[in-house]
């Protein structure tokens, strides 16, 4: 049998043991204080220490767990050591300045450049951290500074002289002033862990190699992968990663890992560039594609068609720069986007029955235009996108007869996926739809759709010779008022004067057979 290879606990060995000694069926005396039980209980003791050092031999293997004496044959390795030597230690009191009411943060680390009379400055720096509660005036702070190499522990020391001849101690914002009360004391000093390990953790990065800067740089390098999200055994999610493990998740400019070229390219980057002995593990990200139908009032019913074509191109462009950069787990906020839109010169408000679609599960799902997209967690590692199988945005204006129209392809019975047009013609299509409903829109007298003219624009485009004319059907609908006609082989759709004509924000459809 297979043994588990997780660490075992002295109660877990002890039980497995008695078990394993009464399925054999001779030795069955298995109580407390028996001699098999006895014996079991020793070998589990071993056992459990042995299971104990090995893990603890594990941690000693990483810059994030090693301790002690082998955290410092660890760092080593990376030719540093750890920082012994002495110390002037002290206290300052922080006074608030009377024109600041509010908390005071004062971080370890703070530096005091202390100046006096009869020698150079001194910096000193705070110990720890500290904070002025509101309506605090004062407090007391310990502070340090190391004696450079080379120096005697006098050189930094602040005597009773020194401070009374003090002229100034520098610090920061929000503080009135700073007292050192008493001369400082030498102390020995030895660099801790968490110190050293940050000391070393900024020389690896400076360097630029091993690190999630070098990782990242490296994969965005191959221009295949736009963002780059990384996991490690400090991260929440699933699946837990342990020390020595990276989880590296990539956003894929064009398709995903599934593409073999670009997998090879994305995994050869991380192997140049990642630390030795980190095992590393490449996942592509879930896009979730939106697309937005928009009705805008605008400040006048007399905009001529030609303002009205510009302030739409501009509401276009307002959403998709908001929300085509999203990050990976953020939200689309309404607020911020809407602002942006009101900001155009012509349009007034937003009208009620706005929407935006997220296609969630292959289910295109509507949400109200207010307050964050969607109104729901976030799923791990997932990124809302502008849907780019058509124009994502749709705008129409109140007063304004707008029909949305979108092309259907039926496939016969038998077409498999991978025999029919590719994604590339898809997104084709649609560019020329868009460019046919802009010269409808822009043409006089009496107009028509028909689906003749359908067919030519989507088989006009490269590739298109592949799309069955016989399947093609065009859908027109009222965007607000939920009419619907469907044109078939050689049938036609006589326009107003007043419609005016917009992609169908979900795009072309390529569908199965009804």
């Amino acid at each position: 049998m297979q043994p588990p290879l997780d660490k075992r606990t002295y109660e877990t060995i002890v039980d497995d043991l008695v078990r394993r000694l009464k399925n054999g069926g001779v030795l069955t005396d298995v109580n407390p204080g028996s001699v098999v039980r006895t014996l079991a209980e020793a070998f589990a003791l071993e056992m459990a220490e042995a299971y104990a050092r090995l893990q603890k031999i594990y941690e000693w293997g990483y810059i994030d767990t090693a301790e002690g004496e082998a955290l410092d044959h660890l760092v080593a390795i990376l030719g540093q050591q750890r920082i012994e030597g002495m110390q002037a230690i002290g206290e300052a009191v922080f006074e608030r300045d009377p024109r600041v009411r509010g908390r005071i943060v004062i971080p370890k680390d703070t530096e005091l450049l202390i100046e006096t009379k009869r020698r150079k400055a001194l910096t000193y720096r705070t110990s720890q951290n500290a904070e002025l509660q509101a309506g605090q005036s004062v407090v007391t702070v310990p502070i340090a500074c190391d004696v450079p190499p080379g120096e005697p522990v006098e050189s930094v020391l602040l005597s009773k002289d020194d401070l009374e001849q003090t002229t100034q101690i520098s610090s920061l914002a929000g503080i009135a002033s700073v007292v050192i009360p008493r001369s400082t004391n030498p102390r020995g000093y030895q660099e801790t862990d968490a110190d050293l390990r940050k000391r070393v953790k900024g020389l690896i990065n400076a360097a630029g190699g091993g690190t999630y800067k070098a990782i990242e740089r490296a994969i965005l390098a191959t221009g295949k992968v736009s963002s780059v999200v990384f996991r490690d055994s400090n991260s929440a999610g699933f699946p837990v990663l342990h020390p020595g493990e990276l989880e590296v998740a990539v956003d894929v400019t064009d398709g995903d890992l599934s593409n073999t070229e670009t997998y090879e390219a994305v995994r050869s980057a991380i192997d140049a560039s990642k630390g030795p002995g980190i095992w590393v593990k490449v996942r592509g990200i879930s896009e979730t594609p939106m697309s937005f139908s928009l009705k805008l009032k605008l400040v006048s019913s007399n905009i001529s068609p030609e303002k009205r074509e510009t302030i739409r191109r501009a509401v276009q462009d307002a959403v998709a720069d908001a929300a085509g950069t999203l990050a990976i787990g953020k939200k689309l906020l309404w607020n911020p986007m809407l602002a942006k839109m009101l900001n155009i010169d012509g349009v007034l408000d937003i009208a009620e029955g706005s929407e935006v679609r997220l296609l969630e599960n292959n289910v295109s799902t509507p949400y109200p235009a207010r307050g964050e997209i969607p109104n729901r967690d976030m799923k791990e590692l997932e990124r809302l996108v502008l849907d780019r199988t058509g124009p994502p945005v749709a705008v129409a204006f109140e007063g304004e007869s707008t029909l949305l129209v979108r092309l259907i392809v039926e496939f016969a019975a038998g077409v498999t996926v991978s025999d029919r047009p590719k994604e590339s013609v898809r997104s084709a299509v649609s560019r020329a739809i868009e460019n046919w409903l802009r010269e409808k829109n822009a043409a006089g007298g009496n107009r028509e759709l028909s689906w003749k003219e359908a067919a030519d624009v989507a088989q006009g485009v490269p590739d298109g010779n592949k799309i069955p004319r016989a399947g093609i059907k065009l859908e027109i609908k009222g965007s607000f008022t939920g009419g619907e006609v469907t044109l078939k082989d050689g049938q036609v759709f006589k326009l107003g004067p007043d419609d005016v004509l917009q992609p169908d924000p979900q795009g072309p459809s390529w569908r199965d057979p009804t």
